[in-house]
C-alpha cells in the first residue's frame, strides 16, 4: 500500500482555523486606513493593473505612475495577504510590464532604475522616522507573478502604526520615483503631516537647558552655510552637505565642528555633567546633515572627533571658526 503525506480534512480544516485567527489582527490593521470602517472593506480588494483578481490579496493603493515610454506602471500600495500572515503587511513599489512590451527585458529596467534611487530611499526613509535604520530593511521580490514586479518591498514591524510609517512612507516612497522620473504629483494627504522634522526636534535639542540657544544654532549654521562650510540640499528645506574647508573636509571634521558647537557653544554647563559621547543628539545631526556626497553619515561620526583629541591643531581651525561667526 502506498502511502502518501496528503493532508486530511480535519488537518486542512485546522489550518484554515489558525491561519483565519492570525490573519484577523493584520485585517484589522489594513482596515485602518479606512477609518476602521469594515463597510469599505471592499475598498481593499485586491486586484493588479492587469485587471487580475486576487481574492487573498488586501491592497491601499496610494498611487500609480507610468513610465514614459509608456512600458511600465509603478504601484505605490501597502498590501497584505489573508493566505499567509506570517508575512504580514508590506509596502513598497511594484512594477508592472503592460502587456505588449517583455516582461524579463522590463525587469532589467525596473532593477536599473531601483539601484539607482536605492541610497536615496534608505537616507530619507531614515531622515523621515527618526530612530528608525531601513538599511536593511528594503526587500528584494521572488516572483514574477502576472507581469508585476516587486522593485523592493518593506515589511511593517509589529510595533509601528499603519497610518503613522507604512502610509507616509509609501507617500515618500512615491515622491521619490517621481522626482526621478521628472514627473509632479498632487499632495496625497498623510496620517503625519503635523508631525515635527528631524531638524525642529533638533532646535528643541538646543533649548532643553536654561538657556533657548535654537536661534542661535540657526545663526551659526546659516553663516557656516554663507561660508560654503555646508550646502543646502536643494530639495530639502532643513538639509544641508557638509563641504568642510580647504584641507577640513574630513567626516572627523565634520565630527569635530558639531561637537564643539554643541559642548561649548549650545549646552557648555551640560558637558561638564554628561558623558561626551551623549553630549550631541547625534541621531538628529544625521539626519539633518550629510557628507559632501549626499550621503548619511554612518553612526561611527559621533567618535571621530576623538581619534586625534580634542587640543589640536584641527580643532583651533574650527573652534576659531565658530568664534568669528559670535
Amino acid at each position: 500500500m502506498q502511502h502518501t503525506n496528503t493532508p486530511n480534512t480535519v488537518e486542512l480544516d485546522l489550518n484554515r482555523i489558525l491561519i483565519a485567527n492570525a490573519s484577523l489582527p493584520y485585517e484589522k490593521k489594513m482596515l485602518q486606513l479606512l477609518g476602521g470602517d469594515e463597510a469599505r472593506r471592499h475598498e481593499l480588494t485586491g486586484k493588479l493593473l492587469s485587471g487580475i483578481e486576487k481574492p487573498s490579496l488586501m491592497m491601499y493603493h496610494v498611487d500609480v505612475l507610468h513610465s514614459h515610454d509608456g512600458h511600465r506602471a509603478y504601484e505605490f500600495l501597502i498590501e497584505y495577504c489573508t493566505n499567509d500572515p506570517s508575512v504580514g503587511i508590506y509596502y513598497g513599489c511594484r512594477g508592472f510590464t503592460k502587456k505588449q512590451y517583455s516582461h524579463p527585458k522590463e525587469i532589467q529596467q525596473f532593477i536599473k532604475e531601483y539601484e539607482a534611487l536605492k541610497d536615496e530611499l534608505i537616507q530619507k526613509l531614515n531622515r523621515k522616522f527618526l530612530g528608525k535604520d531601513f538599511t536593511y530593511r528594503l526587500l528584494p521580490t521572488d516572483n514574477t507573478d502576472s507581469k508585476t514586479y516587486w522593485l523592493f518591498w518593506i515589511q511593517l514591524q509589529p510595533d509601528e502604526d499603519i497610518c503613522e510609517v507604512a502610509l507616509p512612507a509609501t507617500i515618500l516612497i512615491r515622491d521619490i520615483f517621481a522626482k526621478y522620473f521628472g514627473m509632479e504629483v498632487a499632495t496625497t494627504p498623510s496620517a503625519d503631516q503635523s508631525a515635527a522634522s528631524p531638524y525642529d526636534v533638533l532646535l528643541r535639542e538646543c533649548a532643553t537647558y536654561a538657556y533657548n540657544h535654537a536661534p542661535l544654532f540657526e545663526s551659526i549654521i546659516s553663516h557656516l552655510e554663507a561660508d560654503g562650510i555646508f550646502v543646502r540640499e536643494a530639495d530639502e528645506e532643513h538639509v544641508w552637505r557638509f563641504m568642510g574647508a580647504p584641507k577640513h573636509a574630513t567626516n572627523a571634521d565634520f565630527s569635530r565642528l558639531i561637537y564643539l558647537i554643541f559642548s561649548e557653544i549650545i549646552h557648555p554647563q551640560k558637558s561638564q555633567t554628561e558623558d561626551n559621547a551623549k553630549l550631541v543628539p547625534w541621531r538628529l545631526v544625521r539626519s539633518v546633515f550629510l557628507d559632501k556626497h549626499g550621503n548619511a553619515f554612518k553612526e561611527s561620526v559621533r567618535t571621530q572627533w576623538q581619534y586625534e583629541g580634542i587640543t589640536n591643531a584641527k580643532t583651533d581651525f574650527w573652534r576659531n571658526k565658530i568664534a568669528s561667526l559670535l
